[in-house]
């Protein structure tokens, strides 16, 4: 119970270390997260999807920025690819976040999806859990970015954001694989595409 009177404390070393053990499937993580976690929810789950490229990361970083203006507290799970080598995430998401990693308020975790489908790791659910007991908020999933099967992420997140880009085909990739009838808002990134007005027809006309 020691690592979950840290993390309450918003040690963010302890909260590493026990999502690092439900990833591992660790029995005594699992355990420690069923004694230290109620039955209320308590955070505001949003989970960001979208092919890779579509900016994901720049708009999570944005919306946290934001959240963090009026005293928000904040956890980010980065899914990203597994590492053919180690298992391991690549990190790409995160580098990207960097400036946020000194912020107090915000506990940013990588995942890798350790060859799961869907577009998240199988232990973002733990994950979340151990970001309310860190104390958030909100909580952002971002997705891995592959494109054309990320509706796994609609089962742990209360709004489903999906990111496309003008040009690139997303709208159509987004229909075949149901993407948007799990999403709650469709934001079109890099607006200022010439065929970013296309793109947003297209997509009332599949609405």
């Amino acid at each position: 119970m020691e690592l979950i009177s840290a993390i309450k404390n918003g040690d963010k070393r302890a909260a590493a270390k026990l999502i690092s053990m439900l990833e591992n499937n660790d029995p005594e993580g699992i355990k420690l997260l069923q004694s230290g976690t109620s039955t209320s929810k308590k955070a505001r789950v949003i989970g960001i999807t979208g092919a890779p490229g579509a900016g994901k990361s720049t708009l999570t970083d944005q919306l946290v920025k934001h959240l963090l203006k009026s005293g928000k507290k904040i956890g980010i799970i980065a899914v990203d690819p597994s590492s053919p080598i180690t298992g391991g995430a690549f990190l790409g998401d995160r580098i990207r976040m960097s400036d946020l990693n000194s912020e107090p308020n915000v506990f940013i975790r990588s995942m890798a999806t350790r060859g799961a489908l869907g577009g998240i790791s199988k232990a973002v659910s733990g994950g979340v859990q151990v970001m309310e007991l860190f104390g958030a908020e909100y909580v952002f999933i971002e997705t891995v970015g592959i494109g054309q099967s990320e509706i796994d992420v609609a089962s742990q997140a209360d709004t489903v954001v999906l990111v496309v880009v003008p040009g690139m085909g997303d709208d159509i990739q987004a229909e075949k694989a149901g993407i948007l009838e799990v999403s709650d808002i469709i934001n079109v990134n890099k607006a200022d595409h010439e065929d970013t007005n296309r793109t947003i027809r297209q997509l009332k006309s599949m609405l």
